[in-house]
């Protein structure tokens, strides 16, 4: 008889077992003992006798089996989020039966149990890899999929949760063999471990969310403690060899050593936000930004008409990859991997209300609509991003994305086209892929997918976007210089055109205000556009903030005065543009970006912050300038203001375009055109572009 004593101590990190004595102990033995805790404030080595061991346990307590009761957002969970268009057709009750008679149906033909050789057991989604031998029996991508499913899906009566704790087990037994903290991209039918191979970056990604969800879903003191090992993939693992640290993109797997080469599938915003809350790592807002850059350069460069994404993006400059790049010819086009997509940035869009995602999903959900007359079952299972149909078939791994990229635009106009889309979901049957994505799309489009991350909805203090027949907020007098243009480009429906006449001093001055409650920080963002021909001259002048007695034209200072504008300089520059207390030159002072020019026939997403200081007692204000998401300009320390009164904080939105100068030397030579569009104020720092 041996006596085993338990200590713990809190501070300890690792399970270590320390042998007193090993006297009297005989190899391949086995021995009964009796163990005993102890506490680790009155443990002492002279406690430990020569036949004694010690067990020291790193906060440890007693597992304890969640009760039904335990289950704290059984399914139906049927949120209604601001922003999410749900089936009309249906009520909540009938979406709820409809989505569970789906996943039963999902279980029977998809979920698997182990054939024993993984120690533990446990189950997995049956399904054959793109690229795998032909042997294997799931994917981490699959697994991923069914641990969401499965958390989501957990009702009052705890029907799902040993069965996730299986996925969890099959995970753990089946690592990676590039990052031990991930999990081997398949697992072949033999179930060896020695048949393990290296990561899949969406498999991970999924895995990592789902444990977050299941700390939400039944706390993190039963058999896995998921949220400890959500963390530890996250950091140990997706931090590690998944998000390149240079480029901030994420990359393909624990394999890829190319920092520029990512998969659109793989951009989960919602994951990473919800990474970034329970970690406090900037690394993955980083990536964030990252995401809403590349897209946004896609979009521009490469699928104007459509909005779409290919499979996988290369290149510092993001282009899609070439044909054959990992897993075919359609890797340059909307194929197999990149139908995911509207689905991930739909669930950002409405589980945060973010309209950067909602702007990225535009360009998508109004060419699928009018490409299709609003008809879902039209949609096909792949297309080139001009939108040339690649196959005459359709799939719903497709189709479901598109039905909730549509939902997540909380505009009604898309209505019919999510009924339809809903009663294409619903009868669906198809293979896994498509069966799995349709699952999940429908869990997302009837509010029945939650976030583990806490959603923020920053609202605007002021928005325009001209749709409306009686859009001018900003008061401007609509004439042959300010007219609302119908079909802009790039999928910006109407926007606000603006001419440039040639004069001798500049061109005439465009100006308007509009009232905004008084603030020390804000956020101006708006798009613009300069109309192929346009000429920068010397410069001109954009819009921007400003106190209720803002300084421009050159006027002379006050304590309360001041204001912040952007300008477009010679060749297209960008230049920060203000009036602070103390300043050089008669006129205002400004900053260059660097390596950054405006072009003509281009849309640009600009942001403005400024702040004119913390607090009461703080004069020191900033302003930076953000082009599509990127931060391009920083102004620091500035004195924008010498009284601390309330009318010398932000007070309005100046809208201030034109031609500077006072000569004819600064004016264009012939009348030009600029378009303006997605006007937006917030409170404090919002770049919507970004993250």
């Amino acid at each position: 008889m041996r006596d085993i004593k338990i200590s713990r101590l809190p501070n300890h990190t690792l399970l270590s077992v320390v042998i007193a004595s090993t006297v009297g102990l005989i190899p391949l033995t086995t021995y009964s003992s009796d163990i005993t805790q102890v506490d680790a404030t009155h443990f002492a080595p002279s406690d430990v006798g020569p036949d004694d061991a010690v067990i020291i346990v790193d906060d440890w307590e007693p597992p304890t089996d969640p009760k039904p009761d335990q289950v704290k957002h059984p399914f139906p969970q049927q949120h209604n989020f601001k922003t999410l268009i749900k089936p009309s057709q249906h009520n909540q009750d009938v979406l709820n039966q409809q989505i569970k008679s789906y996943f039963e149906q999902w279980q029977k033909s998809y979920l698997k149990a182990s054939n024993g050789n993984t120690p533990g057991g446990g189950y997995y989604v049956a399904m054959k890899g793109t690229g795998g031998n032909g042997n294997e029996i799931t994917t981490s991508e699959a697994h991923g999929y069914g641990m969401l499913i499965l958390v989501l899906m957990a009702d009052a009566k705890n029907t799902t949760q040993d069965k996730f704790d299986g996925m969890y087990n099959m995970y753990d037994k089946h690592r990676s063999k590039g990052n031990s903290h991930l999990m081997s991209w398949v697992i072949d039918k033999s179930e060896s471990p020695d048949k393990d191979s290296n990561s899949a970056t969406d498999g991970d990604l999924d895995i990592a969310y789902a444990l977050l969800l299941a700390d939400k879903q039944w706390g993190s003191k039963g058999k896995v403690n998921y949220l400890k090992e959500a963390k530890r993939i996250i950091q140990q693992g997706i931090l590690k060899s998944n998000l390149n640290a240079q480029s901030k993109r994420l990359m393909l797997g624990d394999w890829d050593t190319n920092q520029w080469s990512t998969r659109s599938s793989d951009w989960m915003i919602g994951h990473l936000r919800a990474f970034y809350q329970a970690t406090k790592d900037e690394s993955w807002n980083q990536a964030i930004d990252t995401i809403f850059n590349v897209s946004t350069e896609i979009q521009q460069t490469y699928s104007k008409s459509t909005g779409l994404m290919p499979d996988f993006i290369v290149g510092e400059s993001a282009k899609p990859a070439p044909p054959d790049f990992l897993e075919g010819e359609t890797d340059d086009d909307f194929s197999w991997n990149a139908c995911r997509f509207p689905l991930r940035i739909a669930i950002d869009a409405t589980h945060h209300n973010h309209e950067a995602s909602r702007k990225l999903l535009k360009p998508i959900v109004n060419w699928i609509t009018n490409t299709t007359d609003s008809n879902p079952s039209s949609i096909m299972a792949g297309y080139t991003l001009d939108g040339t149909p690649l196959v005459g078939y359709s799939s719903m791994a497709f189709t479901a994305p598109m039905i909730a990229a549509a939902a997540a635009m909380g505009d009604t106009q898309y209505q019919s086209f999510i009924d339809k889309g809903w009663d294409l979901m619903r009868k669906s049957k198809d293979s896994y892929y498509s069966d799995t994505i349709n699952l999940l799309a429908m869990l997302f489009i009837s509010g029945n997918w939650w976030t583990p991350a806490e959603a923020k909805h920053q609202q605007p203090v002021f928005k325009e976007d001209f749709e409306s027949s009686s859009a001018n907020p900003l008061n401007l007098e609509l004439s042959d210089a300010i007219t609302i243009k119908d079909n802009c480009e790039e999928n910006h429906g109407k926007c606000l055109r603006i001419s440039y006449q040639p004069n001798e001093q500049g061109s005439p001055r465009i100006t308007s205000r509009y009232k905004l409650p008084a603030a020390k920080a804000y956020t101006l963002n708006y798009d613009v556009y300069f109309e192929p021909g346009f000429e920068f001259v010397k410069g001109g002048k954009l819009p921007g903030l400003g106190p209720i007695q803002h300084i421009t034209g050159c006027k002379a200072g006050h304590p309360e005065g001041w204001s912040a504008r952007l300008m477009w300089a010679r060749d297209g520059q960008l230049r920060s543009y203000y009036y602070p207390q103390q300043r050089q030159q008669r006129c205002g002072e400004s900053k260059m970006a660097d390596s950054f020019q405006f072009t003509s026939g281009k849309w640009y997403s600009v942001s403005l912050y400024v702040n004119v200081g913390e607090n009461d007692n703080n004069q020191q204000g900033k302003i930076e300038v953000y082009i599509n998401g990127k931060k391009l300009i920083e102004n620091n320390s500035i004195t924008l203001r010498d009284s601390l009164t309330s009318n010398s904080e932000i007070n309005q939105l100046l809208f201030s375009t034109f031609f500077g100068g006072n000569d004819k030397s600064w004016a264009p030579s012939k009348t030009v055109y600029s378009r303006f569009d997605n006007f937006s104020v917030y409170k404090g720092k919002y770049i919507p572009s970004a993250k």
